[in-house]
């Protein structure tokens, strides 16, 4: 039976969902407006900020024991120098993907993650696969090979972002640590880096922070904030709802981005984008149904 406070809680959970994937989803927005300021500038400022916002949030809940406990556990604290390796790698790719022009292929990235990360489980996990996820699979190799034959071009970007993230869900999904930790625990290996990139720029007279209007150096202040919070309601909204909901929530960062790059940043498109993304869009409601399908209590099924 459902009681009040269940369903209290399942409505929080959703609240939580949708403010993350929507964050997610228009936050190209934010990378669109520092775009003239190189990307490695914009990781690094993004590093060091979240870092910052990150140890006020663990500050004000009390919970830098966490943290204590993670460095007294050299398993994990490998595991998280090679998710840093992995976030960085997909950050740094958002970043040059928004300011390129190519936010569709990030959003194809995004729309090929849960295909991926369903593989990578199989693989890694012997987690089992049933039929119909083996087809979603299958058709989700055959669009990007199909991209690749009829542009000349594999689209690099997107299985860049959707392997990266992939793995580095498989990291932190085995990693003895919660999400905030372990995010802060990232963006401190990375900082001191973030930190001699900027001292470096600077020196060679290529920095903008500081160098060009304060509204810019809001903006680039503003990427740890932009980091961190989405990832906090993710948390949230994970405690709260089924996996079911998430997997089907997880489809609004990338549709947002697929509409901004389309309908308001007009970038280019062709035949092959719209035929490839149908072909994904089509695996991922076949993976959406038979995910719900399975959920379904044995007697309505």
């Amino acid at each position: 039976m459902t009681t009040t406070n269940d369903a209290r809680e399942y409505r929080l959970g959703l609240f939580y969902g949708f403010a993350c994937y929507s964050a997610w989803g228009v936050c190209v927005v934010y990378f669109k407006a520092v775009k003239d300021v190189a990307p490695e500038e914009v990781l690094a400022h993004r590093m060091i900020w979240a870092l910052v916002f990150l140890a006020l949030v663990l500050r004000l809940q009390r919970r830098w024991s966490e943290v204590r406990a993670v460095f007294r556990d050299p398993r994990t604290v490998k595991m998280l120098c090679m998710s840093t390796v992995l976030i960085a790698t997909n950050w740094y790719t958002f970043i040059y993907a928004v300011t390129n022009d190519q936010v569709k292929q990030a959003s194809l990235g995004y729309y090929i993650n849960p295909l991926v990360t369903i593989a990578i489980g199989a693989l890694v996990l012997r987690e089992g696969m049933r039929r119909v996820q083996v087809i979603c699979v299958a058709m989700a190799a055959v669009a990007v090979v199909y991209f690749t034959i009829a542009t000349h071009n594999p689209p690099r970007i997107a299985l860049l972002l959707a392997f990266s993230f992939a793995f580095y869900g498989l990291i932190r999904k085995t990693a003895n640590v919660a999400a905030l930790p372990g995010l802060l625990i990232e963006t401190a290996f990375l900082t001191p880096l973030a930190i001699a990139y900027l001292i470096y720029q600077n020196a060679q007279g290529t920095l903008v922070f500081s160098q060009q209007s304060r509204g810019m150096d809001a903006l680039l202040m503003a990427g740890g904030v932009i980091t961190a919070i989405p990832l906090w309601w993710f948390s949230n909204a994970a405690r709260r709802l089924p996996l079911s909901v998430i997997g089907l929530l997880q489809y609004i960062a990338p549709s947002l981005q697929f509409i901004f790059a389309v309908y308001y940043y007009d970038e280019p498109d062709s035949n092959h984008d719209w035929i490839t993304f149908a072909v994904i869009w089509s695996a991922l409601a076949l993976y959406t149904w038979d995910a719900w399908w399975h959920r379904r209590p044995a007697t309505l099924r």
